[in-house]
């Protein structure tokens, strides 16, 4: 069996893009452009036993999605 690289399609700009622990784990964020006050899409994309989970928002603060995010992940 082939193992291949986990892929996730999120169209954000790269300079809002850094990784974190989500859940026990590593992820990607993409942070919203303006992050306090959650204007703009964000998304946490994880891979977690083979699988990819992407989390997108729009119009949520950095630390609700981070927060939706350890919700989902644990």
């Amino acid at each position: 069996m082939t193992r291949r690289t986990p892929i996730a399609l999120v169209q954000l700009r790269a300079p809002r893009v850094r990784e974190v622990r989500v859940g026990g784990g590593p992820a990607v964020l993409a942070v919203p452009p303006l992050p306090r006050i959650g204007f703009g899409s964000g998304a946490v994309v994880a891979v977690r036993d083979g699988v990819v989970t992407v989390i997108t928002s729009q119009g949520l603060t950095e630390e609700a999605l981070l927060t939706a995010a350890e919700e989902l992940l644990k």
